[in-house]
């Protein structure tokens, strides 16, 4: 009986100790598997707060994920300069279609920027432009241009634009 009480005493010390080698192995995995990347790393504090953004990942542009743009977008329009939205909206789609590669094939791209583009272009009167982004957009969420979602209908009025300018 003394026997068996030692012997489950020493399979529990066995357990315990086999147990805390498996948490020590585990725990430096996990930590050597995390690498940091700091040349892609930008960290910005704040007195409240500490903000981390990566430079490079998709659906960024200069350490700003593609959303944090709205308001520039929004602003540069009512100040009347196109031309700089413009610009900062062609780098948000690179940055849309970026994201949408990365993220996989059923991803669906916000459409509020290609509108804004959209919007823009017809401000210049750049038709054709307006054409290109609508389309651009339809395809890459493939839709077929038929329905009526805003672009779509948008879409359609462009092509009957050009229709009657060739006529």
């Amino acid at each position: 009986m003394i026997y068996l009480i030692i012997l489950l005493i020493l399979f529990i010390i066995i357990a315990f100790i086999i147990g805390k080698n498996n948490d020590t192995k585990n725990s430096k995995q996990k930590t050597s598997n995390n690498k940091i990347d700091y040349e892609n790393v930008q960290i910005s504090e704040t007195k409240d707060s500490t903000k981390i953004t990566f430079k490079n990942k998709a659906g960024y542009i200069n350490g700003k994920h593609y959303t944090e743009y709205v308001d520039d977008i929004k602003e540069l329009k009512r100040q009347n300069k196109l031309q700089e939205a413009e610009n900062i909206l062609l780098k948000i789609i690179e940055a849309l279609k970026a994201e949408a590669k990365a993220e996989g094939p059923h991803w669906f791209l916000a459409p509020w920027y290609f509108e804004q583009l959209a919007i823009i272009y017809r401000k210049q009167k750049s038709i054709e432009k307006e054409r290109y982004i609508l389309e651009q957009y339809l395809n890459l969420n493939k839709i077929d241009g038929k329905g009526e979602t805003p672009l779509e209908v948008r879409y359609r009025k462009v092509k009957e634009m050009i229709k009657k300018q060739s006529e």
